[in-house]
């Protein structure tokens, strides 16, 4: 919202400080969570991630004097974090209703024509190749 409210003050020939103090409060606010992930796992787990590395980048922009790319690329970040989120926690739950569709019993085929064992779904170790219907 920030980053629009600055583009559309750019566009309508703010002045220029104004345009930068709404994009360095749009950096603030969508920089937050990144920059913060990105120290901790550098500080705890010794750990450079790529939340860090956007931090850094950010901060070279704004170093440069190119707040409009900071906010631009923390935000675009933001959302792509977003999207990432959102698409395992829709794999995640795919996952468990085809889990939820496996049957509680079946059958180990064997070699032998006559040879049939039932099995539950914590019997399996592998081995021969188990015959599964649906009830």
């Amino acid at each position: 919202m920030l980053l629009a409210l600055a583009l559309l003050a750019a566009l309508l020939d703010a002045p220029e400080p104004a345009v930068d103090a709404v994009l360095l409060a749009a950096l603030a606010v969508a920089g937050s969570p990144i920059v913060r992930s990105g120290l901790r796992a550098l500080l705890f787990n010794r750990d450079i991630n790529i939340n860090l590395l956007m931090s850094i980048a950010a901060v070279g922009a704004v170093l440069i004097g190119e707040m409009a790319e900071a906010a631009t690329v923390i935000f675009l970040f933001a959302i792509g974090e977003a999207l990432e989120g959102y698409t395992a926690d829709r794999a995640r739950d795919s996952l468990r209703s085809l889990v939820s569709l496996a049957p509680d019993r079946a059958t180990a085929l064997r070699p032998c024509m006559d040879c049939a064992e039932h099995m539950g779904r914590e019997g399996y170790t592998g081995g021969p190749l188990p015959l599964v219907r649906r009830a």
